[in-house]
């Protein structure tokens, strides 16, 4: 199925660089009306894929004003293998003794990790490890915000090293049991309790670090912000092999299709395969008793040298099988003034490569407190492309410029006289939007996502000269977020 779309604007929309669109991003509807909107009236006995005729794939393009905004759909459609699709009231949660324990004893096995306190390193471990970092800084491929990381590190240990202890022995080993901690936002803050992990190694070989931060009113072991705190947790492991790979910083590839790399195409040195790797991180979970989370996107990481390769993998929790949405956001309601508790939307993340996991995440998990609905009316598949085609084009043609004469520019001059939008990516999952009135929970319900590549066209308004900027979003956030129920664009910063 191809398009084109045709739409010519007013000069007086397009003849500068405009700093925001006037429009309103989400179309919010009442959350009453939506839910009876839908019900129905038995649960369905044939797959979702057949009673909506979505298709495997999709292939679909569409044009606006002569070719300066261009849609390009060549994209999986991921759909539940499920009959219906509930809506269901979840609250925040966070992870329990059992399920730290399973992680560390599986992550941290064979080896001893200390409480933090001041220090977990002697003062020789110390030095050799400011060494180790200093004689890193040397590599001129080094990624600036690794440079930048490693370069804090130094700082923090030199800050460390004249009150850490001489030995080993003056250390605390750690079984994995949380403790209270206490902690201050700043030298002038005052102290408070935190609950959770601090822990480290404190030998010769690559570091491990394990951290856990509990976050729950009603948890007499933690004071952390009072009783205006929301309950959360945040998990996190990492060890020296996350330094190889790049860490936070790393290139990263986004694989399509893990059966079918044909992105490994540049690299031959890779033998550990995408599909295997997915395998291994799956097993891993198992392993630690998290058989409700599911693998939703994967990515090949390197370091700047590329010698060193892994695989970041971004998980998401399912709901008897109906996935939810990977999103690296936060609810804030209101993004001038917040008038509601942020609520940061979970977030699972593994890296692995051929010795194992190297790198694990997860936060801000949640809790199924009710099924409001078993079942749900969609809308038909073909009316949420031209809601997504429309929309997309309507939230982003403000940016761009027509008349370079008149036009603004950035500081360099230069002014966006094109868009390019790849879809390789759409999903029907379950995602989590604000109720009204209510902060304490929110709802999960059946939303379209729409995923892939962004080129942006700049062009300087006096020489001509024309750069384009890239931007992979695959494993980041989508584009666009569309209501299965209703078709009202979801803003996941906002919550509905």
């Amino acid at each position: 199925m191809k398009r084109l779309i045709v739409i010519l604007l007013s000069l007086a929309l397009l003849c500068a660089c405009v700093p925001t669109p006037e429009e309103e991003f989400v179309s919010h509807k009442d959350a009453d009306e939506m839910l009876e909107n839908a019900t129905v009236d038995d649960v369905p006995v044939v797959p979702i894929r057949e009673q909506y005729d979505i298709p495997e794939t999709l292939t679909d393009e569409a044009v606006f004003a002569d070719g300066a905004f261009t849609i390009h759909i060549d994209a999986r459609v991921e759909v539940p293998d499920a009959n219906a699709i509930p809506i269901l009231r979840v609250e925040r949660d966070v992870v329990d003794q059992k399920t730290v324990s399973a992680i560390f004893n599986r992550l941290c096995a064979g080896r001893t990790l200390y409480r933090s306190g001041d220090s977990s390193m002697t003062k020789t471990q110390i030095a050799e490890r400011i060494t180790e970092l200093q004689t890193a800084l040397e590599d001129p491929s080094l990624n600036a915000d690794i440079r930048a990381f490693f370069e804090a590190q130094i700082a923090s240990l030199k800050e460390q090293f004249p009150t850490a202890p001489d030995s080993a022995d003056e250390l605390t080993a750690s079984d994995g049991t949380m403790y209270s901690y206490p902690c201050r936002d700043n030298p002038d803050s005052p102290e408070f309790l935190r609950y959770g992990l601090r822990l480290q190694t404190s030998d010769n070989l690559p570091p491990l670090f394990f951290d856990v931060r509990i976050t729950d009113p009603d948890n007499p072991n933690t004071t952390e912000n009072g009783k205006d705190a929301q309950k959360s947790s945040y998990l996190s492991f990492m060890d020296d092999r996350n330094r190889a790979h790049g860490g936070d910083g790393q290139s990263r590839i986004a694989i399509r299709n893990p059966d079918e790399p044909t992105e490994l195409g540049d690299y031959p040195q890779v033998t550990y395969m995408p599909s295997q790797a997915i395998e291994d991180a799956k097993q891993f979970l198992a392993d630690v008793e998290q058989n409700d989370i599911a693998p939703d996107a994967i990515a090949l990481v390197f370091d700047g040298a590329q010698t060193a390769f892994g695989y970041r993998i971004n998980f998401v929790r399912a709901f008897d099988g109906i996935n939810g949405t990977a999103l690296h956001a936060a609810t804030y309601l209101d993004m001038n003034e917040r008038y509601a508790p942020e609520w940061d939307y979970e977030e699972i993340e593994l890296y692995i490569d051929a010795q194992g996991v190297y790198s694990f995440t997860w936060g801000y998990p949640v809790r199924v407190t009710e099924t409001l609905k078993d079942a749900t009316k969609l809308l038909p598949f073909e009316k949420i492309i031209e809601t997504f085609m429309s929309r997309m084009w309507t939230e982003n043609a403000v940016w761009i410029v027509t008349d370079l004469a008149s036009a603004g520019g950035d500081e360099q001059g230069f002014c966006t006289t094109g868009l390019d939008f790849e879809i390789t990516r759409i999903t029907l999952s379950l995602q989590r939007v604000m109720e009204p009135n209510r902060f304490d929970s929110g709802m999960l319900v059946p939303v379209w996502n729409f995923w892939g590549v962004k080129r942006t066209i700049d062009t300087h308004k006096t020489t001509g000269e024309q750069k384009t900027i890239v931007r992979d979003d695959r494993m980041t956030n989508p584009f666009l977020s569309i209501n299965a129920i209703d078709g009202s664009v979801i803003d996941p910063r906002v919550g509905y």
